[in-house]
């Protein structure tokens, strides 16, 4: 815990000069914003029971998801998805805290209606990575009711029906050099992963175990 706080301080900093929010990098000379990586130090930091020392990040957190400036990625990564479940993955971790602040709920209605928008795709331009990547975040937040339900089974249909006969899925877009780079980095390994814990609720939990003989 000594090194994880120590790691922690120097994050402190390091935050944006006008509004205090945490950085990508430890470098004065890059200053850096992604929301993907606000979500992942505050999952740090609420971890180490300091989540009350980045409530300014946390509340820049809200506005992106709350004005949905996710939605055509982020500095470095390409997909909004990635985005979502990061978020939902912190939620899910501190559920006390975002139940009450109203994250958890805003969230959820962001994913219901993002999973509805992703299905209007074709075939032929959905990434199995942004199917998966969206169907983990509704489990991790619990998201229901019965139009929720239609959806996830058709979501599940078209993420089996991209997979490859060799049991893998393809390789997606997962990240860039930059908003403006147009290369990206995939791993069919990261796509099949997340598939993997889209279509098994269980995978990842706590409550999955395995047998030993």
């Amino acid at each position: 815990m000594n090194m994880i706080n120590k790691v922690l301080d120097k994050m402190m900093g390091y935050l944006s000069m006008d509004d205090g929010i945490v950085q990508v990098y430890f470098d004065i000379e890059r200053p850096r914003i992604d929301p993907v990586a606000i979500a992942n130090v505050l999952y740090l930091f609420h971890l180490a029971g300091r989540g009350h020392e980045v409530e300014r990040s946390e509340r820049f957190l809200e506005q992106v998801l709350l004005h949905r400036a996710y939605e055509d990625g982020t500095i470095y990564y390409n997909l909004p998805e990635s985005f979502l479940l990061h978020v939902a993955r912190l939620v899910n971790k501190f559920p006390d805290h975002f139940g009450d602040n109203g994250m958890k709920s805003l969230l959820q209605k962001r994913l219901s209606e993002h999973l509805a928008a992703l299905l209007t795709d074709t075939e032929s331009t959905l990434y199995a990575i942004s199917l998966a990547m969206c169907m983990r975040a509704c489990l991790l937040c619990d998201v229901e009711g019965s139009e929720h339900h239609i959806l996830m089974k058709e979501a599940r249909r078209r993420l089996v029906g991209l997979q490859r006969q060799d049991g893998s899925w393809d390789c997606d877009p997962y990240y860039r050099y930059g908003s403006n780079s147009r290369s990206w980095i995939g791993n069919e390994g990261l796509t099949t992963a997340y598939a993997l814990l889209a279509l098994d609720p269980h995978l990842g939990s706590q409550d999955c175990r395995v047998d030993k003989e």
